[in-house]
């Protein structure tokens, strides 16, 4: 059996697409994908009704759970608006399709126990890996560990038990390419093969669809963020989210349902980051190394 692991859309269609596309001529039986579908990109709800098409098994990841508990997320607040547009464009149906979503899943393959999880729970930035392993171990009972959400592709072993993240095949943060995994099972042995496809070659119809969107003129700071990080295959969101603590922890009297907040959110991005569109080229990206 050939299994194809997908991970980490974050509302790239145009990503996903160019997957599906290099997934034709592989013999796939199955395609699994780990979360984070949605939430960083427009047409969510075309997003979620192909999955359903090309999906034999969907796992919950946090972005499906941010959906999951909207009430926690404040619309006033800048840095959940993305997740509050998404929540609001879905249809009834695919609300109650996120709902339904598990957030783990054992699997039997062969003589092999497949754990299918996001890994949201398991991978805050203090533990190593060995450590989050171990907690897995601890919890399930299985031979093989496919997670995602920290967006690097990777394929270790530790104790007697294998651990694959498939990579995010639509916001890398390990080099600009979109990434996804072969998990192929015959004869109780396994063979993984380890996918990339350049984020370039597809870049310009991205960066289209991106900006032409309704979306985009709504939360324009967070999708320029999901350009750039599609282009450099860096990790944006979270030196942006950093570097916002540090800028709000300095201010004690800031809340973050205030003008003030808002305020230092725009002016934090606008001082970090040039221009990140170049509307004469919109193919062009520059950006502008962070102020120390």
């Amino acid at each position: 059996m050939r299994i194809a692991i997908i991970s980490d859309i974050h509302g790239n269609l145009i990503a996903y697409n160019s997957v599906i596309r290099d997934l034709q001529d592989r013999n796939i039986d199955k395609i699994i994908c780990l979360g984070d579908c949605i939430t960083d990109g427009p047409n969510t709800n075309k997003i979620i009704e192909t999955l359903k098409r090309d999906c034999d098994i969907i796992i919950e990841g946090n972005r499906e759970g941010y959906i999951k508990n909207i009430e926690k997320y404040n619309d006033n607040l800048i840095q959940f608006r993305s997740i509050n547009e998404t929540e609001k464009s879905l249809t009834s149906k695919n609300k109650d399709y996120i709902s339904s979503l598990a957030g783990s899943k054992i699997i039997k393959v062969g003589k092999f126990k497949i754990l299918l999880i996001h890994g949201n729970e398991f991978t805050p930035n203090s533990l190593k890996n060995n450590e989050v392993y171990e907690q897995l171990c601890q919890k399930y009972e299985f031979d093989i560990c496919l997670f995602g959400h920290t967006h690097i592709q990777s394929l270790e072993k530790y104790n007697k038990k294998i651990f694959l993240n498939p990579g995010s095949c639509g916001m890398p943060a390990d080099g600009p390419c979109y990434k996804y995994c072969i998990l192929e099972i015959n004869d109780n042995k396994y063979n993984i093969e380890q996918v990339k496809l350049n984020t370039l070659d597809t870049f310009s119809e991205y960066i289209n669809y991106i900006m032409t969107s309704n979306m985009y003129s709504k939360v324009q700071i967070w999708l320029n963020l999901c350009i750039l990080s599609v282009h450099d295959g860096y990790d944006y969101f979270g030196e942006f989210l950093s570097q916002f603590s540090k800028i709000i922890n300095e201010h004690d009297t800031v809340d973050a349902k205030n003008t003030k907040y808002i305020n230092l959110y725009n002016k934090m991005y606008s001082s970090k980051f040039d221009e990140v569109i170049d509307q004469n080229n919109k193919s062009t990206i520059r950006k502008k190394i962070y102020t120390k």
